[in-house]
């Protein structure tokens, strides 16, 4: 969409549409990236089911999509077969920022066989935690170890 079409839309000048889409992506960045970053989580905002989670920095999860089967091609149709979905797919790694549950990382798209903790080792998602974080996620993940130091990791109650 381009700012002629936003400022027609809007029936506003194309600078005051550049200016506006400019500030929100300004405002956007600042409050996804930067807080995310920095753990600047405004605990007024916090529902009460994280009181407990206060230091949460990230929820991990992950989507898998289906994909058609490779049918010409055997490699790649034995890569993609995810044994969990029973069928072809390719996997994501899914961070979502407590409290407010906004998507702040998504990873690249891995074939379906790929295992959840190579996933998270080459996802560069570890990279971006830090001493005092603490990330909530559900009973498969099994990346304690992978962890950085002083990084904890709390497995989600109702889904063990």
């Amino acid at each position: 969409m381009s700012m002629i079409d936003l400022a027609h839309r809007f029936d506003i000048g194309e600078t005051t549409a550049t200016i506006i889409f400019q500030t929100w992506l300004h405002v956007l960045h600042e409050v996804l990236f930067v807080a995310f970053n920095k753990g600047n989580f405004p605990s007024v905002r916090m529902p009460g089911c994280f009181s407990e989670f206060s230091s949460c920095r990230i929820v991990l999860d992950y989507t898998e999509i289906e994909v058609a089967q490779f049918r010409d091609n055997m490699d790649t149709q034995k890569q993609t077969y995810s044994h969990y979905k029973s069928r072809t797919t390719f996997k994501a790694l899914i961070g979502m920022m407590a409290p407010n549950v906004v998507i702040t990382y998504i990873s690249e798209l891995y074939p379906g066989s790929k295992s959840d903790k190579e996933i998270v080792r080459e996802s560069g998602i570890l990279e971006q935690l830090e001493a005092g974080d603490f990330v909530l996620a559900d009973k498969g993940f099994l990346i304690a170890d992978l962890l950085p130091c002083f990084v904890q990791i709390c497995f989600l109650l109702f889904l063990q």
